[in-house]
This record gives structure tokens, C-alpha cells and sequence, in this order.
């Protein structure tokens, strides 16, 4: 039904103007009608032909050029450039005044001036309806992409200052009740406000305006801008403010004429007619001493007082522009219902003796930290609700009431109120506070859940109340990353922590900032901090006892660098299209532990995008579902990669590396390592031995026997079984199966002798006759030693190790049967071939073996 309507709607503007054309057409030729044909009664004559009229004119105004023409801007811009309309309506109006007599064209005078009328109120609905149908189509077929931001924060949206006293979030009752009082009072003529830019001067000004009409209708406030202002027309701004104040509600200015000239020119401009035509005139007006003096029995006989406020005087003003400030508040000075509200920031330094330009001052306060904990709170709030259906890893971080920040500064230790400090110093203003807070609702809603909340509030805080420090942090975040743990005793190792603070001293911040940015280094995880010289202790408390470093990690923390670089990605707003989104990473890790999906041992077997990923949330991960995915991602990786999967396979060695930081990981896996072994045997021997060489490794030798003993019997089935199977569970790339298998590493008890490894022979042989290419780069490797890195220049490059090759060959016949295989393997390839160079080089002892004579006695 919606879409129904957005079409028709699409459909109606586009064909609006046709529409009006054509209505025309027919008003015309009706008119027309009307004139040639005598065919209407005389009694409906006139209201037929005086509706037809106004469409046809209306239309004409609808056009693009007549309605610019006719449209009436303001009332001085109607003065100075009379517009068609205002003539034509004046020029009808003369007509019907001097010609009452004549009474036809006094009709048609009549007739005239109504369909003109009537014309421009068609003309004033037709832009209407056009304007909202456009209105319409803007909000339903362009849609922002933005989540409209809950009720509870709606007043962050507005730069405009508030003017009710319900709408202060920040505090300021205390103040405006006391403004309120003194400006009653009525022995005070200024009034001075001063605070930083953005702290809300001009909202507690307009909200003591509110409370004042609550109580009384008596006061005016007329607010002026000082900005960019020279010295000589501030007060003629003042001036032209209140006179319009005057014209607004409605009182007689038939006293205009008496002043002075500059003033009158500034209202009227110089360009309009009505200066002209009164420029000798104006020339002889009075000095603004006497004019002034004229508004108090105005204002006496409306019984009004008027407040001037005027804002922003120190900006791009000069001393003498404050200077000519002071001679009118002088000026002003005898006038009994005029005040001045001056406001003024913190940041501008000017020679001007501000309490000597005011009777009464006041400073807004700075941000309490417990507003500023309820706002972020409620803020933290809508982020969750929004993310609902997302998960949030370590969700008691956003708890943030409960975060204590402890302050160890030489002898001294701080810890109440430490983080509430660091970020109202961030967040100065309310101004600042509700970019951040745009901000982090902005890049929440495309960044929910795939960077941590706090980090968020944080990042953006800095970003907008500190930019020197947000610089630094950009500009220096390679080398906050790799600064060291803290260590009291080590001054070598310290020594980047104490350049990284030399540095933040000497940035342009006051001390207080310098203390928030520090703080909040360490919240993102970065140690800035030297024990004793001064330190922060972050953790999570419910009665602000002592806390240590129980505050949770965050695995989204902008310190990451691997897999994701969360400063990257919160400076972009969004994720990258190349870039894994953490949100489904953490559904396929969960609903692997909830045993629902299988699908993550073959993601991290296939993409080292999910391995990086693995790694950074394995913490989700229990200990009993952690070894299962070992397993689930061994048998993967045979399915995946077959004979050519091993340690360098993708999520091996990341996989061991959790497990091995697992404490309580230890005899879980302890109990598994046989069935890890068996599991990779069916696709690798590499990998078999892999699983070995990199879990067995720290066990003790019972176990190491009892694994390996298994692994050869699991090894001794497989091939027996199957006469493929070592064709397939071998790489000719990585020839080293066999030999990591039979004797790697031979100087352990717990690998078998060469004597153990006669009943391999026979399949050598067959295997080698089937697949030559699978199969003789791995004997070569076993058999043949590799002599070129002890060789130094001297010796053999590559020798047999005949006491290894004799040891697994027992008979002469199946010695002649390898090396005459091995010899034509070399023959029918290239001379580059590795293996066929390895072979060539033994080549004499080869055939030593070939032209023996054979065992007729041996088993083959």
C-alpha cells in the first residue's frame, strides 16, 4: 500500500505542470467560449468567468520566472525593489478609489483585483502540495541508510541553543535561577557570562529569557552578534536590533523619522528609495545620546523592559571595538529599561577589564561527571538495544559506572573519580560532548559489533575534545603498539615508555589533558605508564575498593594490529569490502561450541582470514570445544589439502600456540594426542608427524612410546590395506614423509631402528613402480643424505646412508630392485631435477647394488 502511494505521488509531481497547462487551456477556451457565445445565464456569467480567470492566472504565476517575480522576500526588500505584485495590487486599488462613478469599470476593477488574489492563493497551494509531494518522495525513495537515533538522545542532534529549562541536560538550574533573580531585581544594568566555545552561554541566556516570561511579559530579550563586527558598527546593530524588536511587537514607529541617520540607513539600507528620498533629512537627525533617551517613556507606557545579549563580542573583535562597547553601555547608561547581557569565551584574551564592563558575572561550570555518566550511560543503552541481535564481546566493559581508574603518582595514590575526570576533561563542553556523542551513534550504526563499544566512546572523545591528542595517537600508533610491558626493574626495557611520555609532555596540553590522554591510552591497552614514577591501575569495582588489572580485555581493541586494525577501520566507519566481518566469525564460532555447525574447521583449513580471526576470539572458546576444533581441524585439512598438508598448512600452528596458552588445556589435549595422530593419518604422512613432533614434543617418554607406537601400527593398517595410500599421503613437493616418519629426529628412544621398518619395503617397491614421480622423492630424501651444508667447500655433496638403506632393506634383491628404480628415474629426467641430481651423484654406489648377486633365499 505504501508503495502504491509513493508511486502515485511520483507520478502526480511529475505531471503536475502538465497538468496545470492543461487546466489553463481549458480555462481559456472556456473564456473564450464565454465571449463569443452568449451561452452561460447572465447570473452565473460573472462567477464562471471570474474562476476561469484566476486559473489561467494562476497558472502564469506558477511559472518558474513569474513566481520568483511575484514572490514578496521581507518588508525591506519590498521598499527597496517593489515587487510586480505589490504594484499591481496598488495600482488596482488607486483604480477602484478614484473612479467610484463609473460603475462598469469599477466591476471590472473589482473582477480584476479578485482574480489576481485569487490567483496568488491557487498559486501559494500549488507550491505547498508540490513542496510536500517533494517532501515525501525525499523521505520514502532516499532513504539516509541511518537509524533514527532513540528519543532518549534526540537532543544531540541540535546545534540550536535550548530555551526551556526541562530541556537542560547538563545542570544549569542552579544558574539560571539565580540570573533570573538578579535581572528582577532591577539595579543591575550588565550582566557578563563567560565560559568556553560550545559551553552553552547562549542556551542559559535564552533559558533565563524563558524563565523570566514564565514569570512576568514585561521583558524583551533582543540578542545581537558581535561576529566579525568592526568597532563602528556594533552599536549601530544594537540600535537597528531593538527598533526591530519594537516593529515586531507591534509598537507605533511613526517615531523612526526622528533617528539618526546611520542608524536609519542601516534599517532601511542604502540602497532603498526611502533613503534616498529622506537623505536630507536624515542628515539633521539628533546624536544618539538623545534618541536613547527617548525609549524609556516608551517603554514606560507599554510597561516592557528590554534585555540586549550580546553574544560573541570577542570574536574577531579588536580592543577599540570593546572599547566602543564601553561608551555605549555609558550611553545606555541613563536609559532606566535597558540591561546588556554580554557573553563572552574563555579562549579570547582581550585588554578589555571585563568586570569593569559588568556588574555581575557569572562562569558556566564545567561538565559534572555525573551527568556525564548518565548521558554516556543512557548512550551505551540505545547502542545495545540497537545491537541486540548482535553479539558484544565482553559486554561488562560498557558497565560504565564500574570502571575505576587508580592513579599512582610518586607516593601518592588517587583513584576516586580519575576516568569521570579524564573524560569530562575530553568532553569540555556540551557542544563537544554532542559531536562525540553524534559521532559514536553515526559509526555504530555501521560498525555495531564489529569494534568495541568502549573503544568507540573513547576513540571519539578524543577525537573531538583533544585533537593535539588524537594527532599524536594517530601519528605514533605503531610505536604505542610495541611498547613493552611495564617492568620496575628492567630501565632498558622502559626506556620507549619513557620517551612515549617524554613526548606527551611536551604536546601542547594542560596538565589535566595530558592526564586524560594518558588514561586513555591505557583503557585502549597501551602502557604508558612506569611504575612508582606514576601509573594506572584499571578494573572494574562495585564499592571502589582497591583495584589491580581485572579489567576485561578487549579483542577489539585498537592495539590490534592482527587480523583487524581497529583504528583503521573506526577512522573509515565502515568495513572494508575485502575485510571479515567479526560479526560472522562470532556466529560460526558459536554455533560451533553450540554444536549447530561444523563449518569452522574447514574455514580455518581453507582461509587464513578465519585463522587470524580464531586466534583473536578464541577466548569464546571452551577448553573441551577448543581441542575439538584441533581435531575437526586436522581431519579437515587431509580433506582439504591430502598428502600435502602439514605444520605450514593454514590454522596449525595458530591452533597449537592456543592450546599450548591454555593452562587448564593440558591433559585435555594429553588425552586426545592419539586420536589427533590417527585422524591425520588418513590423508598425510607429514602431517601425522607434525602433529608429533608439535604436541607430543613436551610429554614424557611413556606417552611419547605409547603415541608413537600407535602411529606406526595406524600407519602399518593403512598401507596394507590399501595400495594407493602412500601415492596419495605423500607430497613431492615437501619429500620429507618418509623421512620424518622413519627417522627423523633418530637420536629419540621412541623412533623405531631400521631393522622396525622391513615390512615398509615391499610397498616401497610396488609404490614405486606405480608412481614413480609421487614416490621416488621421498625414498631419495630417506636414503640419501644431504651433505651441502656441513660440506664447506670439501667433501661429498650428497653420500647413502648405507647403514639406514641395508638396516630397512635386508635382502640383495630388494636392494637391486631400489637403486635400478631409482637409477631410471634419473635417466628419464633432466639433469636440474633435484632428485634426479641426487641420484646421478650416487649413481656408482647404485649400480654396486644392482650387479650384486641376488639371495636366492630371500623372502620377497
Amino acid at each position: 500500500m505504501q508503495n502504491s502511494l509513493q508511486h502515485i505521488n511520483a507520478r502526480l509531481l511529475r505531471y503536475w505542470d502538465t497538468m496545470s497547462v492543461c487546466i489553463a487551456l481549458v480555462a481559456i477556451v472556456y473564456v473564450v467560449l464565454f465571449w463569443r457565445t452568449d451561452a452561460l445565464p447572465e447570473t452565473h456569467a460573472s462567477i464562471h468567468l471570474f474562476f476561469a480567470l484566476s486559473v489561467v492566472f494562476a497558472t502564469i504565476l506558477s511559472t518558474q520566472i513569474f513566481s520568483v517575480a511575484f514572490r514578496v522576500r521581507s518588508i525591506r526588500y519590498l521598499f527597496s525593489y517593489p515587487s510586480v505584485s505589490l504594484a499591481t495590487m496598488v495600482l488596482l486599488l488607486v483604480g477602484l478609489v478614484l473612479m467610484p462613478r463609473a460603475t462598469d469599470l469599477n466591476r471590472a476593477t473589482l473582477l480584476s483585483l479578485g482574480v489576481f488574489l485569487t490567483a496568488v492563493v491557487i498559486r501559494e497551494v500549488n507550491a505547498l502540495a508540490r513542496h510536500r509531494l517533494a517532501s515525501g518522495l525525499k523521505s520514502c525513495d532516499e532513504p539516509t541508510g541511518l537509524v533514527e537515533i532513540p528519543e532518549s538522545l534526540v537532543w544531540v542532534q541540535s546545534e540550536k541553543p535550548i530555551s526551556n529549562l526541562a530541556n537542560d541536560k547538563f545542570g544549569h538550574a542552579a544558574l539560571i535561577k539565580r540570573l533570573t533573580a538578579i535581572i528582577e531585581q532591577e539595579s543591575c544594568k550588565s550582566f557578563g557570562l563567560t565560559g568556553l566555545h560550545g559551553s552553552g552561554k547562549s542556551s542559559v541566556v535564552r533559558m533565563v529569557e524563558a524563565e523570566l516570561k514564565r514569570q512576568s511579559n514585561m521583558y524583551w530579550f533582543v540578542y545581537v552578534s558581535g561576529w566579525g563586527r568592526s568597532s563602528d558598527n556594533i552599536s549601530s546593530k544594537v540600535l537597528e536590533s531593538i527598533v526591530r524588536q519594537l516593529h515586531e511587537e507591534g509598537v507605533e514607529a511613526t517615531s523612526l523619522l526622528s533617528w539618526p541617520a546611520d542608524y536609519m540607513r542601516e534599517l532601511l539600507g542604502d540602497s532603498s528609495f526611502l533613503t534616498r528620498l529622506l537623505r536630507c533629512h536624515l542628515s539633521d537627525q539628533q546624536g544618539p545620546t538623545a534618541v536613547l533617551q527617548k525609549l524609556d517613556p516608551v517603554l514606560d507606557a507599554i510597561n516592557r523592559r528590554i534585555v540586549v545579549v550580546l553574544e560573541d563580542v570577542d570574536r574577531n573583535s579588536t580592543n577599540e571595538g570593546m572599547n566602543t562597547l564601553c561608551h555605549m553601555l555609558d550611553d545606555f547608561g541613563h536609559t532606566r529599561n535597558v540591561s546588556f547581557f554580554f557573553l563572552k569565551s574563555e579562549e579570547t584574551t582581550t585588554n578589555i577589564d571585563f568586570h569593569r564592563l559588568c556588574e555581575h558575572t557569572e562562569m558556566i561550570p564545567n561538565i559534572d561527571p555525573n551527568i556525564l555518566a548518565f548521558h554516556l550511560s543512557t548512550l551505551v543503552n540505545a547502542c545495545q538495544e540497537f545491537a541486540s541481535e548482535k553479539k558484544l564481546i565482553h559486554a561488562d566493559r560498557l558497565n560504565l559506572r564500574r570502571i575505576v581508574v587508580g592513579h599512582h603518582f610518586g607516593e601518592s595514590f588517587k583513584q576516586d573519580d580519575v576516568f569521570w575526570n579524564a573524560l569530562c576533561t575530553l568532553a569540555h563542553t556540551p557542544r563537544c560532548f554532542k559531536h562525540a556523542l553524534r559521532r559514536i551513534w553515526r559509526e555504530w550504526q555501521s560498525l555495531a559489533g564489529e569494534v568495541d563499544l568502549l573503544d568507540l566512546i573513547l576513540w571519539s572523545l578524543l577525537r573531538e575534545g583533544c585533537p593535539v591528542g588524537y594527532d599524536y595517537l594517530r601519528e605514533n600508533l605503531q610505536t604505542l603498539r610495541q611498547l613493552p610491558e611495564n617492568d620496575v626493574v628492567n630501565d632498558e626495557k622502559n626506556k620507549p615508555i619513557k620517551r612515549v611520555r617524554e613526548q606527551i609532555a611536551n604536546l601542547p596540553l594542560s596538565d589535566n589533558q595530558q592526564v586524560a590522554l594518558k588514561v586513555v591510552l591505557t583503557l585502549f591497552g597501551f602502557e604508558v605508564s612506569i611504575f612508582k614514577e606514576e601509573s594506572f591501575y584499571i578494573g572494574m569495582s562495585s564499592d571502589h575498593s582497591f583495584i589491580g588489572k581485572n579489567f576485561p580485555v578487549a579483542p577489539q581493541s585498537i592495539k590490534n594490529t592482527d587480523a583487524t586494525d581497529y583504528f583503521k577501520r573506526l577512522e573509515a566507519g565502515a568495513l572494508d569490502s575485502q575485510e571479515l566481518s567479526d560479526q560472522i566469525a562470532l556466529r560460526v564460532i558459536d554455533r560451533y561450541v553450540d554444536h549447530q555447525d561444523d563449518s569452522l574447521p574447514d574455514l580455518l583449513a581453507r582461509h587464513q582470514a578465519w585463522v587470524d580471526k580464531m586466534v583473536q576470539f578464541e577466548g569464546l572458546l571452551p577448553t573441551k570445544r577448543l581441542v575439538d576444533v584441533i581435531e575437526d581441524h586436522i581431519r579437515a585439512l587431509g580433506r582439504i589439502s591430502g598428502g600435502k598438508a602439514r605444520a605450514e598448512s593454514s590454522g596449525f600452528i595458530e591452533l597449537r600456540k592456543i592450546a599450548r596458552t591454555r593452562g587448564n588445556s593440558y591433559d585435555e589435549v594429553k588425552g586426545r594426542l592419539e586420536s589427533f595422530v590417527i585422524a591425520a593419518l588418513d590423508f598425510s604422512m607429514e602431517l601425522a608427524q607434525s602433529i608429533y613432533e608439535w604436541y607430543v614434543d613436551r610429554h614424557d617418554q611413556e606417552i611419547k612410546r605409547s603415541i608413537r607406537d600407535s602411529w606406526i601400527a595406524g600407519l602399518r593398517e593403512r598401507i596394507a590395506n590399501n595400495d594407493s595410500y602412500l601415492c596419495n599421503a605423500l607430497d613431492p613437493e615437501y619429500p620429507y614423509g618418509l623421512f620424518h616418519t622413519m627417522r627423523f629426529r633418530d637420536e629419540y628412544p621412541t623412533y623405531n631402528t631400521p631393522q622396525d621398518w622391513q615390512w615398509l619395503t615391499q610397498h616401497l617397491i610396488k609404490s614405486i613402480e606405480q608412481n614413480p614421480a609421487q614416490i621416488v622423492p621421498d625414498v631419495v630424501c630417506l636414503f640419501i643424505r644431504d651433505l651441502r651444508a656441513s660440506r664447506m667447500g670439501e667433501g661429498a655433496w650428497f653420500e647413502l646412508d648405507v647403514e639406514f638403506f641395508e638396516g630397512v632393506c635386508p635382502t640383495s634383491s630388494e636392494r637391486a630392485r631400489i637403486a635400478s628404480l631409482l637409477i631410471m628415474f634419473s635417466q628419464t629426467h633432466n639433469a636440474h631435477n633435484d632428485t634426479a641430481a641426487r641420484i646421478q651423484y650416487i649413481e656408482a654406489k647404485l649400480k654396486s647394488y644392482c650387479e650384486a648377486p641376488k639371495d636366492q633365499n630371500a623372502e620377497i
